[in-house]
């Protein structure tokens, strides 16, 4: 951690050392979520850029969470005053290419990155990329920010991570104790956030291990009810009979040897670094199977470019920003501060990566999750559903509902949202 704690202030040192930018400048602005650290990585990468390009000023603006971000999008859009590059995620793209727009706001990078570095991302990430704009298939955003789904778990108490579903239902109820002899369980094997909205990626990666789907490939309709549904809800009302339930974030718990175990995105690594601190080893784990094999949900936003109201000048240099971005060295840096996932191929079997992953081994796991790994569908509709899915789960969970007749009202209602989906789509499921 020291090393990246030198690199990273190296490069917001430069900041210090820029002169003033040559009034002809070409200005473009980036809008984004990333506060604390991660908002000082991303100023640290803009600072770099703007050093290195004196003939274009980035100027990157925190925005608030990604919901502010979101609505912002959406109001400077109606204005005709939209960023030059903003992170959205994938349901968010959909809102800007409709044809209710008197011109597409965002304009489509497939054309623009070079091509080499396209050829060079993960299938998985360009497939997530790539909408469907007047009948074609095209990739219009590019990936930034990319997080996998893993189990954190402390290895003073956790020699082996659980490998399937039964061994982690099994360690679980274990490492269950009752330490002040109250008869009450205070110290859990896991701890699960029901309440939280990203209770439903936690169900649809455990549906995706049962063999399901998430979505048919016309984007038209889900089978949340079957064989494999009734699967992995049941086995998560199994384990979450024997765990801590709350909506504490996990990395405190997991600091104070409250819980041994969680289920999280790997962008949560920096914060479980800070909580625990040198208390005791952890490490992620990215290799729990299901009936059907593993599974991890790919989380993240991407990087869009707006064309309405920036001249061509300023839309090239949005480009050379992107590409700056997720060229082989920055994106190890970003990957290496931050937790989240190189998205360049060539970047992960890297050396230099590999070697990062050797001294470090919780961000280990997130790589390889890549290889079984899935996005949630990129529709404008799924926001709404991805929180039916989260008050679904969370109704058996925690309220005690039945299972099949939840998963039955939950195929009903989702089917129902996608019946506005435009025909001629596409969906990975």
């Amino acid at each position: 951690m020291l090393k990246k704690g030198m690199a990273l202030a190296a490069l917001l040192a430069v900041t210090m050392a820029m002169m003033a930018p040559a009034q002809d400048a070409v200005q473009i602005t980036f809008w984004h979520a990333m506060s604390g650290g991660l908002g000082e990585t991303v100023d640290a990468l803009v600072a770099q850029f703007n050093e290195q390009n004196p003939d274009v000023v980035v100027e990157a603006v925190f925005q608030g969470r990604y919901g502010d971000l979101f609505q912002k999008h959406l109001a400077s859009v109606a204005a005709g005053e939209p960023p030059t590059i903003t992170q959205m995620f994938e349901n968010w793209t959909p809102a800007y290419i409709q044809p209710a727009l008197d011109e597409n706001a965002l304009v489509p990078l497939g054309g623009l990155i070079d091509p080499a570095i396209v050829a060079d991302m993960p299938q998985i990430f360009i497939s997530a990329n790539t909408y469907t704009i007047d009948g074609e298939q095209v990739l219009t955003t590019i990936p930034f920010n990319k997080s996998a789904t893993v189990l954190y778990y402390n290895q003073e108490t956790v020699s082996t991570p659980p490998s399937t579903w039964e061994e982690l239902l099994t360690l679980a109820q274990s490492l269950n104790q009752d330490t002040d002899g109250d008869g009450q369980t205070d110290v859990f094997g896991f701890y699960m956030r029901p309440s939280s909205s990203g209770i439903s990626e936690i169900y649809l990666t455990f549906l995706k291990m049962a063999g399901g789907s998430i979505i048919a490939a016309d984007c038209k309709s889900v089978d949340l009810n079957g064989e494999a549904a009734q699967s992995a809800l049941n086995y998560l009302n199994e384990l979450a009979a024997v765990s801590l339930i709350g909506s504490d974030f996990e990395d405190g718990l997991f600091a104070d040897n409250t819980i041994h175990m969680y289920y999280s995105t790997s962008a949560g690594i920096v914060f479980a670094t800070r909580s625990v601190g040198d208390k005791f080893p952890w490490t992620t784990f990215g290799g729990l199977s299901g009936p059907a094999g593993t599974s991890s949900v790919i989380q993240g936003t991407n990087l869009g470019v707006f064309g309405m109201n920036h001249s061509q000048e300023q839309i090239d240099a949005a480009v050379r920003f992107i590409e700056f971005l997720v060229d082989i060295p920055q994106t190890i840096f970003w990957a290496q501060q931050t937790g989240y996932l190189p998205v360049r191929t060539s970047a992960i079997e890297s050396e230099e990566f590999q070697s990062f992953l050797n001294d470090n081994d919780t961000y280990r796991a997130p790589a390889e999750s890549l290889a079984n790994a899935f996005i949630t569908p990129g529709l404008d509709e799924w926001n709404d559903i991805r929180l039916t899915i989260a008050d679904a789960v969370e109704a058996v969970l925690v309220g005690g509902a039945d299972v099949q007749a939840t998963l039955d009202q939950l195929d009903a209602d989702v089917d129902e949202a996608l019946q506005s989906v435009p025909d001629g789509l596409s969906c990975n499921g």
